[in-house]
């Protein structure tokens, strides 16, 4: 059986190099860090092109996803029939007690899935819409950023 071919993305090897080094690694500590030879890093590096996962590895750990941020995800989630119904059921129940003589027959409510419903969602995610992030959710990070801001200025 052969081999299937890696797909590999230009970089520059320079570049790369300088901003692993800025990063405070070694291209062994890179290597190290991220399940891989220092000779396969330097192959790739000397080559200036690189497996996609491998460079998706090194750029976690050179750049680590630290912070939280809510966003708003727009698009659709594939569900059953009774998925959809029980759904709708719930909503209509929610839209009953909410306006009681005054609701509609037909009325819902916004569904408002838990965080467990949630993930079961994103399994059948696909994205197709708006997706956005609130202004107000930049709130316990601001502190943060204007501190980061000066020093960018500064730098």
């Amino acid at each position: 059986m052969a081999n299937r071919e890696i797909k590999k993305v230009p970089i520059n090897g320079d570049a790369l190099r300088d901003e692993i080094k800025k990063a405070g690694y070694s291209i062994r500590g890179i290597a190290k860090f991220v399940c891989r030879s220092d000779r396969q890093i330097r192959y790739y590096l000397e080559r200036n092109e690189m497996p996609e996962y491998l460079l998706d590895d090194i750029r976690d750990a050179l750049h680590p996803r630290t912070k939280k941020l809510w966003i708003r995800l727009g698009g659709y989630v594939w569900v059953s029939d009774d998925e959809l119904y029980n759904i709708m059921q719930r909503c209509h129940e929610d839209h009953l007690a909410i306006h009681g003589k005054w609701a509609r027959p037909d009325g819902m409510e916004d569904y408002d899935a838990d965080e467990s419903e949630a993930k079961d969602f994103l399994k059948y995610f696909t994205a197709d819409g708006e997706t956005y992030i609130p202004d107000v959710c930049f709130d316990e990070h601001l502190d943060w950023w204007m501190k980061k801001k000066e020093e960018m200025e500064n730098a």
